[in-house]
C-alpha cells in the first residue's frame, strides 16, 4: 500500500527477507483486498499482519490481515469498529 510521488496509490506489498545475503530478498505478495490506502497503520502478531483504516478520497475504518506462510487476506469484520481514521498508532501486545 502507499503512495508515490505523483498521487498514485496502492494495494500491493513485497516481503522483504534479509537473510538472502547482503542486499536480501524482495517476494511480491498477493493483492490486498481493501481499497487503496494511505496513511493506514499496520501491525505484526508474530503470525499475521494486520493493516487498519486510512485515506484515499475517503476515510477508512476497515482492514484486513495477511499471513505471508499462506499469502492470503482475509477481511476484518467492521462490526463495531472505530470510527474512520488515518495516521494514527497501534502497538500489538
Amino acid at each position: 500500500g502507499g503512495n508515490n510521488q505523483f498521487n498514485s496509490a496502492f494495494n500491493d506489498g513485497a516481503i522483504f527477507d534479509p537473510s538472502f545475503g547482503t542486499n536480501g530478498k524482495w517476494t511480491p505478495m498477493s493483492n490486498s483486498p481493501l481499497a487503496v490506502r494511505t496513511s493506514h497503520t499496520a501491525v505484526w502478531t508474530s503470525t499475521d499482519m494486520i493493516v487498519w483504516g486510512g485515506v484515499f478520497g475517503s476515510w477508512y475504518n476497515d482492514g484486513a490481515k495477511y499471513n505471508p506462510t499462506t499469502d492470503k487476506w482475509t477481511l476484518i469484520s467492521t462490526e463495531s469498529a472505530p470510527v474512520a481514521r488515518a495516521q494514527h498508532v497501534a502497538i500489538w501486545t
